[in-house]
């Protein structure tokens, strides 16, 4: 028995004791997280893309649209932070504002780097009008997860089917670096 001098008594401490060893260890599940924000579906069209190709590859995928509705931003960060906890990689996908990524993916970005998860690889994906400077700035925001960079992908505009090519390859080099962890463990 597990008897806290706050929280839950476990009367059946290996239940606990083995979601512990798993938040603490090294292993991460066959999950890519993506926390995203499109304002005129450029970005939500590329996520879609993504989202279809690693699902096909066998690859757990969590969507949180942070920008959805006006609750989305605090509901949907929460949720991305216990993604965090297990997944192997985590893309950002969003819009360019001014020169930018959008706030609320500024904010899980910011998230993301305070909770230097185990995830193994970041990526970023994105969409701009003029000229963007987002992928630069998610690069600095994130500077303490501790994953294997993925080149961003930055489309101008609504994304055409060059584009969505990028989007199968970074798909495919992706779920190629997640089934090569030694010990990833299946969702």
């Amino acid at each position: 028995m597990i008897a806290p001098s706050h929280g839950p008594v476990w009367y059946d401490p290996d239940i606990i004791l083995r979601r512990y060893e798993r938040w603490t260890g090294d292993a991460v599940k066959n999950l890519v997280a993506i926390p995203y924000v499109s304002m005129h579906d450029s970005t939500k069209v590329m996520v879609e893309r993504l989202t279809v190709k690693l699902s096909e590859q066998g690859l757990s995928v969590v969507c949180r649209n942070l920008g959805a509705e006006p609750d989305s931003l605090s509901l949907e960060t929460g949720h991305f932070i216990t993604d965090l906890v297990d997944a192997a990689a985590v893309v950002m996908a969003t819009p360019t504002v001014i020169g930018g990524p959008h706030p609320n993916i500024a904010y899980a970005a910011i998230v993301a780097n305070a909770m230097r998860p185990k995830t193994k690889f970041y990526g970023m994906i994105g969409s701009y009008g003029w000229g963007s400077r987002a992928a630069e700035t998610l690069e600095t925001l994130t500077s303490n997860l501790k994953a294997e960079r993925l080149e961003p992908i930055m489309v101008k505009g609504l994304p055409r089917e060059d584009d969505l090519a990028r989007i199968d390859e970074f798909a495919l080099l992706l779920a190629e670096k997640i089934k090569a962890i030694p010990d990833l463990v299946k969702t």
